[in-house]
C-alpha cells in the first residue's frame, strides 16, 4: 500500500498506507490536487523519494 506521486515541480513523494479504494478515488477525482490535499497529503506518512532534476544550460 505505497502510493508514489510526482508533482509538477518534478519532486516525487511516497505515501505509505494508502489503500486501493482511496487510491482509485484519488486518480478518478475531478481535481486530483484538491482531493489529495483533503484526503492524502497531510493524512499519511510520507517521504521524499526523488528530487526534481536540475537542467543546466
Amino acid at each position: 500500500m505505497l502510493m508514489e506521486v510526482t508533482f509538477t515541480d518534478g519532486n516525487t513523494y511516497e505515501y505509505f498506507g494508502v489503500n486501493k479504494i482511496l487510491f482509485n478515488k484519488f486518480v478518478n477525482s475531478k481535481s486530483i490536487n484538491n482531493f489529495g490535499k483533503r484526503n492524502i497529503f497531510n493524512s499519511f506518512l510520507y517521504r521524499k523519494s526523488k528530487k526534481a532534476a536540475v537542467t543546466v544550460y
